[in-house]
């Protein structure tokens, strides 16, 4: 019975963070980026900071952002950090570039998102492995 519950939970989990991302992905083509933080982030007095709950939030996130075409870095951090949000986590949203100086960077300058919790990056780390970025922000939940 454990195990059917835990299912379930986890089944939801991944269904609302499924419908956030949507919602992100749609809302960062029609308006800006604060306005859907302000709409979505809520901080919270109450820390109910736990490693497994960060890191379930952040997994399904990811695993979402897989069926919502063009779900960016920062649409995951933004769902993310709205969803661990609810849930009484608090986050940090970095967004940093990677300059043409750089021998992997593409393009004149390359950005990236990415969400720390208790300065261990839970969403968006793959991309940070691989080159080099330099934070330009730093938003917390805590502040919106």
């Amino acid at each position: 019975m454990r195990r059917v519950k835990a299912g379930l939970r986890r089944g939801l989990l991944f269904l609302l963070c499924l419908l956030v991302v949507i919602f992100v992905r749609v809302a960062l083509y029609l308006t800006k980026f604060a306005r859907i933080r302000k709409w979505l982030v809520r901080p919270n007095a109450r820390n109910r900071s736990n490693a497994a709950r960060a890191h379930v939030v952040a997994r399904s996130v990811a695993r979402a952002a897989r069926f919502v075409p063009r779900a960016t870095c920062m649409t995951q951090a933004i769902s993310g950090q709205a969803v661990l949000s609810w849930f009484g986590v608090p986050t940090d949203l970095v967004i940093g570039a990677a300059s043409a100086a750089t021998p992997e960077a593409t393009e004149a300058t390359d950005f990236h998102a990415w969400l720390i919790w208790q300065d261990h990056i839970i969403l968006g780390g793959e991309e940070l492995t691989r080159r080099n970025f330099a934070p330009l922000s730093r938003l917390s939940s805590q502040q919106t």
